[in-house]
């Protein structure tokens, strides 16, 4: 007599990111890791093995690291400094993101460029 036994329920348990490095999921979520290597310093020195083991995807890595991991680099001064430089450089990205947009969003207008949109009916 074999019988399976199904969950009722499944649960992603993510670590409780510590208030000092509130905005780690902000950073995981922003591509700007891929091409800034100052914030892809900031996951690496979480946790290098893992950093590597989760094909360096800050997502991944923050799902699969564990709790001490998290407190120890929030204890750290010297990653704390880390953090703060990704975080201003994070920011300072996208303030020229949106200015460069509000102030080229139209400049094919402004040039006097022969371009025209295009309409469908």
């Amino acid at each position: 007599m074999s019988f399976e036994i199904r969950p009722l329920k499944e649960f992603l348990v993510r670590p409780a990111v510590p208030p000092e490095l509130d905005r780690l999921p902000e950073l995981a979520l922003n591509l700007i890791w891929s091409w800034q290597h100052s914030l892809r310093a900031v996951f690496r020195r979480l946790d290098p093995v893992a950093w590597k083991a989760c094909n360096h995807n800050p997502v991944v890595l923050l799902g699969r690291l564990p709790q001490e991991a998290l407190e120890r680099a929030a204890n750290d001064p010297r990653y704390l400094a880390l953090y703060r430089r990704a975080c201003e450089t994070h920011d300072d990205y996208l303030k020229s993101v949106v200015s460069g947009y509000k102030s080229n969003r139209f400049s094919w207008l402004k040039n006097g460029s022969d371009f025209s949109p295009v309409c469908c009916s």
